[in-house]
């Protein structure tokens, strides 16, 4: 019986971990197979696994997202859970870090009871210095999925924790974000309409929003830290931008600048006036699963 593309593709993986010099030779014979299934998005999110193995985190990124734009739908249904875990997580190794969120989001979304997808995202999540929101990616999984889709990632969690998680622990964060306002009261009303949170603190000439590790400080602009729209702007992480501008422009507020896409990183970035004329930052991923063949 002749091999099958899979069972060549599993040669190139031997000898792409045998020899890493053997790259260009591997990248060519995985051109042939690929060449010999036109159709096929599995053949080629594994032979993006035949590099990722071997470290090749950039190329392998190039036939992941060569599966997907034959469409998720042209995937294994038990398998493709899985696709969201490599291509996430190696876009989190090459630091395309709003990619990896996108994916990984969307993913989660689709496959909710897959476990493992939460918890590579809150180590995405961890990588772009959001502790609250890795941990409540990491809060929400779902206890009864837990050993089945983290079954052959127990190496890379733990390798996880011990060489980033944990030393990322011992780093100092960036924890307020202080706006000077012309009247607090009036400034705290809106944010509190715009977050959905009260002020954990509020007084004459200063207010406190605090949720997760996040947190706003409304304080009474003066003489030394006079009010600076076009000044340094603090940008806030969303899932999504849309229903957040959405939500400023429904209580007053108008778009000040952008929408942006910001290419290098993939994301997308907006700046806001709110009704009294401070300005806030909104950053989001692009979505990438949403456009794929067949969704």
């Amino acid at each position: 019986m002749n091999p099958t593309p899979y069972d060549r593709m599993d040669a190139l993986k031997r000898q792409l971990a045998a020899d890493a010099g053997a790259l260009g030779e591997v990248e060519a014979a995985a051109e042939a197979l690929a060449a010999e299934a036109p159709g096929d998005a599995w053949l080629r999110v594994l032979l993006g696994g035949v590099f990722d193995a071997s470290g090749f985190e950039q190329e392998a990124c190039v036939w992941y997202e060569r599966g997907l734009e034959l469409g998720l739908e042209a995937m294994p249904e038990d398998q493709a859970p899985h696709f969201g875990v490599w291509y996430g997580s190696t876009l989190r190794n090459v630091g395309r870090l709003a990619e990896s969120e996108a994916v990984l989001r969307e993913a989660a979304a689709r496959w909710p009871r897959f476990a493992a997808l939460r918890f590579f995202l809150g180590l995405t999540l961890m990588s772009q210095g959001r502790g609250a929101e890795a941990f409540a990616a990491l809060a929400s999984l779902h206890v009864g999925a837990w050993d089945s889709s983290l079954e052959g990632y127990q190496r890379a969690v733990a390798s996880y924790l011990a060489e980033e998680v944990e030393p990322q622990a011992a780093l100092p964060t960036l924890s307020v974000a202080r706006l000077l306002v012309a009247d607090v009261a009036v400034s705290a009303g809106w944010y509190r309409e715009f977050l959905g949170v009260e002020p954990a603190q509020e007084e004459a000439g200063f207010a406190l929003f605090r949720w997760g590790c996040s947190q706003l400080e409304l304080v009474l602009a003066d003489a030394k830290n006079p009010r600076s729209p076009g000044g340094t702007v603090a940008y806030w992480s969303v899932p999504a931008l849309e229903p957040w501008l959405e939500r400023a422009q429904a209580l007053g507020g108008t778009i000040f600048r952008g929408p942006l896409v910001l290419q290098a990183e993939r994301v997308v970035i907006c700046q806001v006036l709110d009704p009294q004329g401070d300005v806030l930052g909104l950053r989001a991923p692009q979505q990438r699963l949403e456009g794929s063949r067949g969704r």
